[in-house]
């Protein structure tokens, strides 16, 4: 490792003690909207997108999920899983969009004082998420003392009033290895104990190729493959952090975002490329049961 890696992984790890040390871990689920027990029985199709807003601080961020949302198919029914939003994510998409959409939030933490919070969402425009959802929260923290992360399990009720499991997943980074296999056991232990159709996708954090084993590992165990994204699109690791490519196995070509299906058909799955109000892309997955 040479010098100037060093220097910029210490003053990475001083930046993130700054901002996040101070952080109160949150929990419990909050139901958005009118959660619905009604399966949505005219879509013969959906769609699934998951995208790491970066807590939608950017001024363009409302304009750009409307235009997603809007720019899908009208016959298929959308299904958002978003990390890294705030408690108010959920309200900026109700009022800039004309359509219906309720589910879940679930918070991974706050800053002390303050109402709040910031976790991942799961939110549809026609009713598809049922009442039941449960926090994920993680083993551990960030370098063992910075902020958590939290994943959200969901069930949708699709066509013919079929039960999908879905798991919005934020997976845990500068953690041990055995961290974050605790993590991802957490993450797919849902799975194992029945054989329904089930997605799970969301930012994994997936930034070296052993990290990145143990995520397909996990996920093979419990019967589910990954989804090929056709155009993966940009790394979001920022420019400085490729001087330490090689350190720790980083490897900033490796994309974060990224599904796992079973039991699905899936159609198409892309990124957004011209998304800019993130430093993540939406990656969109097309499929029909």
């Amino acid at each position: 490792m040479t010098r100037t890696a060093v220097v910029l992984a210490w003053l990475g790890a001083v930046l993130l003690s700054l901002t996040g040390s101070g952080c109160v871990v949150s929990r419990g689920v909050m139901p958005l909207g009118e959660v619905s027990s009604k399966a949505a029985t005219e879509a013969r199709s959906f769609s699934l997108v998951t995208w790491n807003v970066h807590k939608a601080k950017d001024e363009a961020f409302v304009q750009e999920v409307t235009g997603l949302l809007t720019g899908l198919p009208r016959d298929e029914s959308v299904i958002l899983c978003l990390q890294e939003v705030r408690s108010s994510t959920y309200q900026l998409i109700k009022e800039s969009y004309a359509g219906q959409v309720s589910g879940h939030y679930t918070p991974s933490w706050r800053y002390p004082f303050s109402k709040s919070s910031t976790g991942v969402l799961s939110i549809a425009n026609a009713g598809l998420l049922d009442a039941r959802a449960q926090q994920m929260l993680a083993p551990g923290r960030e370098l063992g003392f910075i902020s958590p992360k939290v994943s959200l399990q969901s069930g949708l009720l699709l066509g013919g009033r079929k039960r999908v499991h879905l798991i919005n997943a934020h997976g845990l980074n500068f953690v041990s290895k055995a961290v974050f296999v605790q993590q991802l056991q957490q993450i797919f232990a849902p799975l194992h104990s029945d054989q329904l159709p089930a997605m799970v996708a969301g930012d994994f954090n997936v930034w070296s190729e052993g990290r990145l084993r143990l995520l397909r590992e996990k996920a093979k165990q419990a019967g589910l493959v990954e989804v090929v994204n056709r155009d993966p699109g940009k790394t979001p690791a920022p420019a400085w952090m490729g001087r330490l490519k090689g350190v720790g196995g980083y490897d900033p070509d490796l994309h974060l975002d990224r599904i796992f299906t079973r039991g699905l058909e899936v159609l198409d799955c892309y990124s957004i490329k011209k998304s800019q109000s993130s430093d993540h892309l939406p990656v969109v997955m097309r499929f029909k049961l």
